[in-house]
């Protein structure tokens, strides 16, 4: 479980930091936000051991963007506006890369899914282990296109709510 060092106020207040050093490097809105919630994790204890020692790749690395260094686990951070479950099936939904990226780190990566209202104010994130992520969840936009994008459909029981203190 993550452990905070900030209250909601502190909180809201690092998204947005995390949001204009983005800004200031040039990047379109969707490398920012993404950007910005990788730098916003960073600040965060693991979920998968409760660590606080991160090491970030570059962009597009090929399989994750963020690696625990005390407990070695891989996540993949996910960032999309007003992202939560489905209200009926309670399907949680987010965008993937390319298919064989996604499909080749099945079993290998954590994914971190971070639901923000805006570039200043974050709402809560979501955690999915790598022990409950499979392949059946991985739909290509178009299967007959090399390098498709695809949707990951994250069931009822595979993530976790977060909560930000005071949310």
């Amino acid at each position: 479980m993550f452990h905070y060092f900030f209250y909601m106020d502190a909180i809201h207040a690092l998204w947005r930091e995390c949001c204009d050093q983005q800004r200031h490097k040039g990047y379109d809105r969707t490398h920012l936000i993404g950007r910005a919630a990788e730098s916003f994790v960073q600040h965060l204890t693991c979920p998968a051991c409760g660590g606080f020692q991160w090491k970030s790749y570059a962009d597009n690395h090929p399989a994750f963007d963020l690696t625990c260094e005390v407990c070695s686990t891989n996540f993949q951070i996910k960032a999309r506006n007003d992202l939560k479950p489905s209200s009926s099936s309670k399907v949680l939904r987010a965008i993937g890369a390319t298919y064989t990226k996604v499909a080749g780190a099945v079993g290998s990566v954590a994914y971190l899914l971070v639901s923000y209202v805006s570039p200043q104010q974050i709402r809560c994130l979501y955690y999915v282990p790598i022990d409950l992520m499979s392949m059946s969840y991985i739909h290509a936009w178009n299967p007959t296109v090399s390098n498709t994008l695809c949707t990951i459909s994250f069931p009822k029981g595979t993530y976790q709510k977060i909560r930000l203190p005071g949310s």
